[in-house]
């Protein structure tokens, strides 16, 4: 959601929370196996923030029980239904501060499976009252 500058032209917020709601730690590994480095992920998403966009990513069960936590920046953003080589719509995150806990739970995530499964994602920009 786009709000307006002092000077009335619009601005894109610069801030968004991604929560993801899992079934279980497998799910995420299922899911982001093929997408996610020890630097950054890739969300596959219709809804899309701006290069250069601080997000706060959160993956947890849908028990609300914490698995992994990152303040990152989209480095890379791909609208739907533009082309793009039969690549997915979404953002490529580059991780800028990981818990030290998150990091050694991610390092273990990076040496498991890579099998694909929905994953409820919510991305939403607090401030800007989305």
């Amino acid at each position: 959601m786009a709000e307006k500058g002092g000077s009335g032209e619009s601005r894109v917020p610069n801030y968004c929370r991604i929560t993801m709601k899992l079934r279980d730690e497998d799910q995420f590994v299922e899911r982001f196996s093929g997408n996610i480095t020890a630097t950054g992920v890739f969300i596959q998403t219709k809804k899309q923030r701006p290069v250069g966009t601080i997000v706060s990513l959160f993956a947890q069960l849908k028990t609300g029980e914490h698995l992994f936590a990152a303040t990152s920046v989209v480095k890379l953003s791909r609208p739907a239904g533009e082309a793009h080589s039969g690549q997915l719509p979404g953002m490529s995150l580059q991780f800028l501060d990981v818990h030290p806990r998150d990091k050694e739970w991610l390092q273990g995530i990076l040496e498991r499976g890579d099998e694909e499964d929905d994953v409820e994602i919510e991305v939403s920009d607090p401030l800007a009252g989305d």
